[in-house]
């Protein structure tokens, strides 16, 4: 980015600020070029300095030692909140609130980002608690076809809606529909028991007894 006051016709200007501004990359990058390639006007004494912008200070290469200096971004900010003053009064609503998002954004680049320890321990155990979210699922669906085939022996006429609902009907009473949902049937072994009969609704938790057994078929 460059930064001038005047410029005549021939494209020379009277004072320029050349800024290079880095937040994790290195310069990597010849600084000279820059440098060079911001032509100024001598008659009118033109100056111009180059600035570094970084997250923490570094030291410059010796190549760069008369043309740039490294300034952090936090030592910037400081200096504009200091000197802003009655500018900052004269400013529109969207430009303040630009530059507040920009103060934002870069002292967020100053807050360190720890990462979370559950998202550490599933990279660790990543393949263990896949294959623990799959052992889960089979279980589950074992369970659910352990007691279809309990209410099956019970008399009643089953449809699978889906892997976690069934329907019951019973033929004495088929104006009844029972619907079962076995949303949280591992972790708190209770199934979701809904009866419609004529438009009216009744629901209920119901708790199972030992899941193992009945899974067993006993």
């Amino acid at each position: 980015m460059v930064l001038y006051d005047e410029i005549d016709k021939s494209r020379r200007v009277t004072n320029a600020l050349i800024i290079e501004n880095k937040i994790y990359a290195t310069v990597y990058n010849d600084l000279n070029d820059y440098f060079t390639d911001v032509p100024l006007n001598l008659e009118n004494n033109g100056q111009k300095l180059g600035v570094v912008l970084t997250l923490k200070p570094i030291k410059l290469d010796s190549r760069y030692a008369n043309q740039y200096v490294n300034i952090t971004h936090a030592e910037l900010l400081g200096r504009v909140r200091e000197t802003i003053g009655v500018q900052l009064l004269r400013a529109t609503d969207r430009y303040q609130l630009l530059l507040q998002d920009f103060f934002a954004n870069i002292f967020n680049l100053y807050t360190p980002t720890h990462m979370d320890e559950s998202v550490k321990f599933y990279y660790d155990y990543a393949t263990r608690i896949k294959e623990l979210l799959v052992l889960d699922k089979h279980v589950e669906v074992q369970v659910i076809n352990a007691i279809q085939r309990e209410v099956e022996l019970l008399g009643f006429l089953v449809n699978r809606n889906n892997t976690f609902e069934l329907t019951l009907r019973f033929e004495a009473y088929p104006e009844v529909l029972t619907y079962l949902k076995f949303n949280d049937l591992l972790e708190k072994q209770k199934v979701i028991v809904t009866m419609w009969s004529e438009g009216r609704k009744k629901e209920a938790w119901l708790r199972l007894p030992n899941l193992q057994v009945l899974a067993q078929g006993n």
